[in-house]
């Protein structure tokens, strides 16, 4: 059962993925913004859907993704995959350099963590301007179709 959930799982996330969004990479003044991939599922660690967004300045590396919060729960899942909104959020990583393993275990910074102000300020004005657009009761809201992380990820590459 488990398997036939997931196999559907795929076949509509990969009809939900925007065409025209891919690996990009741009150079502005003083840094570097890619995308790194990651899996969906912990039970699916070679199926590796999930934009990370990777924002490169003075050595270090800070990466910001968009996803469900509770994501593995089966209930979250459902509402995904049937086209519902579900509770997600921003969540921002530090580190020095990439490594998918780590990047997994890390924690959450805030955005006040961040030492660099004008790097600071660009990552505060893209998530506020992301945020701004699907706020619900103050939450923010995900929808596997219309609101993931290959928009996200897409919207701060246009916007940063």
């Amino acid at each position: 059962m488990i398997y036939l959930f997931f196999l559907l799982f795929i076949v509509i996330c990969k009809g939900a993925l925007p065409s025209h969004i891919s690996n990009t990479q741009i150079s502005g003044k003083n840094d570097i913004v890619s995308i790194k991939h990651a899996s969906i599922l912990s039970f699916t660690p070679l199926l590796r859907l999930h934009d990370i967004v990777v924002v490169h300045d003075d050595g270090d590396m800070l990466t910001i993704d968009y996803t469900p919060i509770n994501q593995s729960h089966p209930d979250i899942l459902l509402k995904l995959l049937t086209g519902k909104y579900v509770t997600a959020e921003v969540r921002i990583r530090k580190m020095s350099a990439w490594n998918l393993t780590e990047w997994y275990s890390l924690p959450s910074i805030t955005v006040s963590d961040i030492t660099d102000i004008i790097l600071r300020n660009k990552i505060i004005r893209v998530i506020d301007s992301w945020n701004h657009k699907d706020m619900d009761r103050g939450l923010l809201k995900m929808n596997l179709y219309k609101r993931n992380c290959k928009h996200f990820s897409n919207f701060v590459i246009k916007n940063f």
